[in-house]
């Protein structure tokens, strides 16, 4: 991910806007009941049975949700001006840091 983020500022500058999501869509709960999961190629990061991929799909709706929500409607907060950018910046860090 590191990577992606370099080069995305190296090729664009700081004026763009890159959200470095990375969505793990297995969970430790799954990987403790099927522990040969870690020595298989993508049974790590991704539950290999349809049941478990459905109920982890069930679990994410809220999340995909929002960022399909977020992609069909960027204006309210891709393009901000650089007063309210900072403004939340210093908002989003304040919460994140607070404990």
């Amino acid at each position: 991910m590191d990577y992606l983020y370099d080069d995305f500022f190296q090729r664009n500058g700081s004026e763009k806007l890159f959200l470095p999501l990375t969505l793990e869509m297995g969970s430790w709960l799954w990987l403790r009941k099927s522990p040969l999961n870690l020595f298989q190629r993508h049974g790590l990061f991704h539950p290999l049975s349809p049941h478990r991929q459905q109920r982890i799909l069930r679990r994410h709706i809220t999340l995909f949700d929002f960022l399909f929500r977020s992609l069909l409607y960027p204006e309210p907060w891709a393009y901000l001006d650089p007063t309210r950018k900072e403004y939340f910046s210093a908002q989003a860090q304040a919460l994140w840091y607070a404990n």
